[in-house]
């Protein structure tokens, strides 16, 4: 996809797979330092959000499925780490252990303005 910028390291991305085999994936890198995107598990709702809204951003890329490693299940509910040890050693490699999930299933709080 053209104007995507580059996936950071330590990012958090979500996606989904494309009829033509490659796969469709937003990103949050936190470029911009904001303190409440520090831990990656807000990095991926962010990226989330984007995708499910298909908000215009920049941090969306289609990719060969062989350039990322599936890592876990995220929706609306929340996520589930299927490989934590991936996402350990990605963590790692960026330098950004300190932004690991405390554990292998995150829940996000319940909004007060749902129906």
């Amino acid at each position: 996809m053209a104007g995507s910028t580059s996936i950071r390291k330590g990012s958090g991305i979500a996606g989904f797979g494309n009829p033509d085999g490659s796969l469709t994936v937003y990103f949050e890198n936190n470029r911009f330092d904001d303190s409440s995107l520090h831990k990656w598990e807000n990095k991926v709702r962010k990226a989330y959000d984007r995708m499910v809204m298909n908000a215009p951003t920049v941090n969306k890329a289609k990719l060969d499925p062989k350039m990322l490693e599936y890592v876990g299940f995220i929706d609306g509910q929340g996520i589930q780490l299927k490989h934590p040890e991936l996402l350990q050693h990605w963590l790692e490699q960026s330098g950004a252990v300190d932004t690991a999930p405390a554990g292998p299933i995150v829940v996000w709080p319940k909004s007060k303005n749902r129906f």
